[in-house]
Parts: C-alpha cells; sequence; structure tokens
C-alpha cells in the first residue's frame, strides 16, 4: 500500500506536535505487524474458497424440492439416501423436510449425525424434540419484515430513494444441536 512506501511516511509520517518523522524502528515493526496472523488468515481463506467450490459442484439432482405429499416426499429422501455417493449432510430449508429426512434415515437405518448430518431452518419446537435434537438455523421473521416494511415506506414517501442500493443484514442465529456432531 502507498501509506507505508518509505518517501510517503518520510514526507508525512510525522508526530504532531514536534513535526518529528515516525522512528524507523516503529516504521520496521508496523511493517513486520502487517504479516501477523497472515497464516492462519490464509488457511481461513483457502476454506472459504475450497466450501465455496464444493457448493458450486453439487449434483442438481440433489435438491429435493418439498412438495405437499409427504409420501412423495420420504420416497425422494430414501432414494437419495439409498445411492452410494448419497450426501453426507442435508439442509433442509423447511422444517416439516427435515422431519421426513429422520424418517427416511430411519426406514433406512441410517445413524444422524454418523452417516448423515442435518440442519433445518426456523427452529420450530419440533427441533429440540427429534432425536438427535435437530441443528437449526434461526431467521429473525419479525426483524426481516420490519426492516423490508421501513424501506419500502422510505422508498416510496421519497421517489429518489433506491432500494436496490440498500443492503440491509438481519444476522440469523446458528442453534447447534446433536444432529450434526
Amino acid at each position: 500500500m502507498w501509506a507505508r512506501w518509505p518517501e510517503v511516511l518520510k514526507n508525512y509520517a510525522k508526530h504532531y506536535k514536534t513535526g518529528e518523522p515516525i522512528p524507523q524502528p516503529l516504521v520496521d515493526k508496523v511493517q513486520a505487524a502487517e504479516k501477523f496472523n497472515q497464516g492462519f488468515q490464509t488457511t481461513e481463506y483457502l476454506a472459504a474458497s475450497l466450501l465455496d467450490q464444493a457448493w458450486h459442484q453439487f449434483n442438481p439432482s440433489d435438491i429435493v424440492p418439498c412438495t405437499h405429499d409427504a409420501e412423495e416426499n420420504l420416497r425422494l429422501l430414501e432414494k437419495i439416501l439409498s445411492r452410494r455417493d448419497r450426501p453426507d449432510a442435508i439442509i433442509a430449508s423447511v422444517e416439516k423436510l427435515a422431519v421426513q429426512v429422520y424418517q427416511a434415515c430411519r426406514s433406512l437405518g441410517l445413524n444422524i449425525p454418523g452417516d448423515l448430518k442435518v440442519i433445518g431452518f426456523s427452529n420450530l419446537a419440533t427441533a429440540s424434540l427429534l432425536y438427535p435434537s435437530m441443528t437449526t438455523v434461526t431467521q429473525p421473521a419479525f426483524e426481516m419484515g420490519k426492516e423490508a416494511a421501513t424501506l419500502l415506506f422510505r422508498a416510496l414517501g421519497n421517489k429518489s430513494f433506491s432500494l436496490s442500493q440498500n443492503h440491509h443484514v438481519i444476522p440469523s442465529e446458528l442453534q447447534v444441536r446433536d444432529s450434526t456432531g
């Protein structure tokens, strides 16, 4: 970065009262600190890249659309979980499907989390009652709705307000339980 170039430091990195340039030993410490924790950061970046790559190489046939027919859902799940190359985890976007994953595992003799890890969304009461209890992602629906309504009213009241330029992240909460080991 240009701010650490010797000529920039010499001309601009000065004590605010005395005007003395920053001492070279301090410059050396600042430059050495840049590399602190670099190994961890590189490993973390690499791990995230590998995970991203794995997510983008999934088999589209592994996506099970949750129908309103419980028997059909169960049949599709049993078919996927009976394959030799079955997934080692399922993320169920609705808890109704997650319960059917448990049923399919029971009928096939698969162990959760030993053979298959399961994560569900919404954290309904059934999540903690299942055996093993299911890890869930709780999405703050009320806060999401409130934020969406606030943005909508802001946009309706101000024609120059751009909804597409407003990005709000409302954190979800991971409830780690026994279904993921």
